[in-house]
């Protein structure tokens, strides 16, 4: 065999590999990327209210970083939602007013616990407002030293119809939200202080409280209309 088919064998030897190669990072990459979008589909059907986004990777390379990003948004998300149901929820801040509780000597433990509470709860509702800001959505992914394909893909995937859905909270309504629980929570208070700083104008009797008073009804009886508002 001469010198130059040797040559020539060797050259399309080498453009078959390459070719190969090439093909099969195409073919990686393709289905890396169809994981992905697989799985955050998945995602997006989960109930952010009680679920939790932690899940098993799918994905490999700079396709997991783009995967662990929203995954960790997302819990972080859900995360605070949650733990807002859980304390609004309580069924001991429920009971604060009830009338067995009423009727210590000191409403003191009970203030406490409310604005313990409240603090959690309001440091939950800034976090969220934070995570609903766009711009924090966006740097989620800058972590990562990330070509612009990848952090594009984030961002497509995070502003999808689909997603919005899911983070569906938007700033104004939170502040709103934030808003009326501080409202409450305040009103619950002030009956404690209402009630501590009166204890010679009202009893507790057949489980009512009895005021001698009709200011004092009546300003009892606005907290608890905030309350329930």
């Amino acid at each position: 065999m001469s010198t130059k088919k040797r040559v020539g064998i060797l050259i399309s030897v080498v453009i078959l590999c390459v070719t190969l190669v090439v093909g099969y990072l195409t073919i990686g990459y393709t289905y890396q990327e169809y994981r992905l979008k697989d799985e955050v589909s998945n995602l997006t059907k989960l109930d952010i209210s009680k679920d939790k986004y932690d899940t098993k990777y799918v994905t490999l390379g700079d396709y997991r970083k783009v995967e662990s990003s929203i995954k960790e948004y997302l819990n972080e998300y859900a995360s605070c939602m949650q733990e807002i149901n859980t304390l609004v929820n309580d069924s001991k801040i429920n009971k604060l007013i009830s009338y067995d509780n009423l009727n210590v000597d000191s409403y003191n433990d009970s203030i406490d616990y409310l604005n313990n509470t409240l603090g959690k709860i309001n440091k939950d509702i800034d976090r969220l407002i934070d995570l609903s800001d766009e711009l924090t959505i966006r740097n989620y992914i800058l972590r990562y030293d990330l070509d612009k394909y990848y952090v594009d893909l984030y961002n497509e995937l995070m502003f999808s119809e689909d997603m919005r859905d899911v983070i569906k909270l938007d700033s104004e309504y939170l502040i709103k939200y934030k808003e009326d629980i501080n409202s409450k929570f305040n009103a619950c208070s002030d009956i404690f202080k209402l009630l501590d700083s009166n204890r010679d104008n009202y009893s507790l009797e057949d489980g009512e409280i009895k005021f001698k008073d009709n200011d004092l009804v009546n300003q009892y009886n606005s907290y608890i209309d905030m309350i329930k508002a």
